[in-house]
C-alpha cells in the first residue's frame, strides 16, 4: 500500500476518495509535508533536499502563517515559568547587580 509522508495511506489506495478521516491538520510536520507534496510539489523537493524546513515551506505556500517574533520580556517570561527554584534564586542575584 502506497503511503503519503505522513503515513497515510495514499488517495490512489482508497479508491481516489479523500474522506478526510485520521488526516492530520492545523501546524504539525505530517500534515505540511503532505499538503506540500499534494499542493506545491517544488517546494517539497526542496524540503526532501534539506534546503528549507517544512515550516519556512508551508508559510512560503501561503497555508501557515508566521509567527510573532517574543520580545525580550516574554522571552525571559517564557523561560522564567521553566526554571528550578535553584536557578531563579541564581537568576535574581545576578539582576540585583
Amino acid at each position: 500500500m502506497k503511503t503519503n509522508p505522513s503515513g497515510f495511506p495514499a488517495k490512489e489506495t482508497m479508491g481516489g476518495v479523500d474522506s478526510g478521516i485520521g488526516q492530520e491538520r492545523g501546524n504539525s510536520r505530517a500534515y505540511a509535508l503532505s499538503r506540500l507534496e499534494r499542493d506545491f510539489p517544488r517546494l517539497f523537493e526542496r524540503v526532501k533536499a534539506g534546503l528549507m524546513s517544512a515550516n519556512r515551506a508551508a508559510i512560503q505556500a501561503g497555508f501557515r502563517a508566521p509567527t510573532k517574533p517574543k520580545t525580550r520580556v516574554e522571552k525571559c517570561l517564557t523561560l522564567w515559568k521553566k526554571m528550578t527554584d535553584r536557578e531563579k534564586k541564581v537568576f535574581l542575584k545576578e539582576i540585583g547587580r
